[in-house]
């Protein structure tokens, strides 16, 4: 069997287990993750698909893609968190396997494998190939629509190239609105300059690409705006110019400063952002990166820089944000491992400081998940409450220890016997192994499922159920039932303000009035509240509370603390929530 066949499907069957096998089961994040769970749940329930909306308020936050995208998903699959992480994780393998395309095309196959294999074990880029988040499906479209825009470039008939550009930018547009369209807008023009390309520019502004622009983007922004007349105010002015140049003053936050993305952009892909100065410090290899096509080295230069240079600008600043200059490194570093493994050296640089450095890690986790079962009485006793959180990371930290030996391992037997090449394919394989292991810390979760679950079991329909002074919208999620929200509306605050009356307040209330009313009633409360708020408001309380679960300092609590059979017919589920944190306290300190 030809092995040049074979080894991009081995690689990228790898590529799908590292993004695919472990996205179901855990608890959807508060806030991110409930949210983008959340409002594809609603757009099924109300059968509507064109407004989304959270909490049942029209959120003009972000363009509808990512939520059709989602809400397909649970179509096909259900409603869970396997359906909706499997969009991220698509919308990743799909940008490695186009990282892997290109490279290919211009640098040869294995140079397209080691920035596909680079790709996909960024740590960053992994973590958010398992979130559900929208800013995965946006780099998918940004890298479709740069590398065709690059294809366009260098073809002679270009119009399906131009053509397969303006749907890619489209829906760039669709996933996150007009960054979709300034950025790779940007770094289009800059590269035409650069290579004085008239003729490209020509084809992209052509009638067909324009019309078939216009026609895949504007239907649902003129139907929101003729629906929602207060939409473009909100999406164009406070969401986008609003978020980039004012964060705070729109109450927006992570006003990080500007030089937020250096640090970002050195750690977030380590160890592969050692690699550049690991080459450069050696003189074969550094000759090597001078072999690099200087028009691609150019391009992936300006795309990168742009997007970097643009988000370190903006007001608001989040670390997926620059996601989309992670492919455009990926392929320069791929294409200068490639050219440097032609050098005749023994043992690049890069090997002999990456692998120990690797083993050294590896050796620190499983220490520390050693010292976590030594000391694990000592760990329950100081956090209560928090055994299987201890429980989780341990296990985490405990398995990606392994995988970083194990691959050290191999690593030291092979050394002498396998080509640099042979070792770095080593080096993402482990990589990826201890990205895998590592996945179970996300249990450890800011969630409101757990509440939820008491709410599915216990809440009869003419019960209240409160959300005090917060937002978790993964207990929306969750229960799929809507609350009432009191005073603090969080994310929704301004939305809610557009609201018609009758629609607003029998949902949202402001003061405590409404609430004590019904709290102190014979009617069933539930409370979702945090603990400061709820040490605040319990002098007001007539009838007792009752704590039913707990998540860090959030609680349900219900106002049936003084009802014995009330107590007793809730006892089976509270019971079992408090005997999962005994257990796992119990088991962490007998392990010990």
């Amino acid at each position: 069997m030809n092995q040049k066949r074979v080894l991009p499907w081995l690689g990228f069957a790898l590529v799908a287990i590292l993004f695919f096998s472990r996205i179901a089961g855990f608890s959807f994040q508060d806030p991110d993750e409930g949210r983008y769970a959340r409002v594809p749940q609603e757009m099924l329930n109300a059968g509507n698909w064109l407004t989304p909306s959270l909490a049942s308020v029209p959120y003009f936050e972000k363009p509808p893609l990512f939520y059709w995208l989602v809400a397909s998903a649970y179509s096909l699959f259900g409603q869970s968190e396997g359906a909706a992480r499997a969009v991220p994780a698509l919308a990743a393998f799909l940008t490695v396997w186009m990282t892997f395309s290109f490279g290919r095309h211009h640098f040869g196959q294995r140079a397209g494998l080691l920035a596909a294999g680079i790709l996909a074990t960024a740590p960053l880029f992994f973590i958010f190939s398992q979130s559900l988040v929208i800013d995965m499906v946006l780099t998918a479209c940004f890298t479709a629509t740069m590398f065709a825009f690059y294809r366009a470039c260098e073809a002679e008939a270009k119009t399906r190239w131009v053509l397969a550009t303006v749907v890619a930018a489209s829906l760039a547009i669709l996933a996150k609105g007009l960054l979709g369209l300034v950025l790779p807008g940007a770094i289009a023009v800059l590269t035409l300059i650069v290579r004085r390309d008239s003729a490209t520019l020509r084809a992209l502004l052509r009638p067909a690409p324009i019309g078939l622009f216009l026609l895949i983007t504007m239907p649902w922004f003129i139907w929101m705006s003729a629906t929602h007349p207060e939409f473009l105010q909100y999406f164009l002015i406070e969401n986008h110019f609003g978020r980039f140049l004012d964060a705070e003053g729109y109450g927006i936050a992570h006003p990080e400063g500007p030089w937020f993305y250096l640090p970002v952009m050195l750690l977030t892909p380590l160890p592969w952002s050692l690699a550049p100065f690991l080459l450069a410090g050696q003189t074969a290899t550094r000759r090597a990166f001078g072999l690099v096509r200087k028009d691609l080295l150019v391009f992936f230069l300006l795309w990168a820089l742009v997007v970097i240079l643009f988000f370190s600008a903006s007001s608001s600043k989040l670390p997926p944000y620059v996601l989309p200059a992670f492919p455009p490194l990926a392929l320069l570093l791929g294409a200068w491992l490639d050219l440097a493994m032609d050098e005749e050296l023994e043992e690049p640089l890069l090997l002999r400081v990456i692998w120990p450095a690797l083993i050294s890690l590896g050796i620190l986790f499983l220490m520390a998940s050693l010292g976590a079962l030594l000391f694990g009485g000592f760990l329950a006793t100081s956090f209560p409450g928090n055994g299987s959180e201890i429980l989780a990371i341990r296990n985490a930290v405990f398995f990606a220890g392994i995988a970083l030996v194990l691959g050290g391992a191999l690593w030291a037997r092979q050394r002498r016997s396998r080509l640099p090449v042979d070792l770095i394919l080593l080096m993402i394989l482990t990589i990826g192994a201890t990205e895998l292991g590592a996945v179970g810390a996300r249990s450890v979760a800011k969630s409101g499922r757990a509440a939820a679950q008491i709410l599915n079991d216990q809440a009869e329909p003419e019960d209240l159920i409160v959300m005090y002074r917060q937002l978790s919208q993964s207990l929306l999620f969750y229960a799929d039932r809507r609350p009432i929200h009191l005073d603090d509306f969080v994310e929704l605050t301004e939305l809610v303000a557009l609201m018609p009356a009758a629609d607003r307040e029998p949902w949202f209330w402001k003061g405590n009035e409404q609430l004590l009313e019904a709290w102190n009633s014979p009617r069933r409360v539930f409370v979702y509240i945090n603990e400061r708020n709820l040490a605040k408001l319990e002098p007001e309380f007539e009838r007792p509370y009752r704590v039913l679960v707990r998540n860090r300092k959030r609680l349900l609590v219900d106002n049936q603390g003084g009802a014995d059979d009330n107590r007793a017919s809730a006892g089976s589920k509270v019971g079992e929530v408090e005997k999962i944190a005994t257990d796992s306290a119990r088991n962490l300190a007998g392990s010990s």
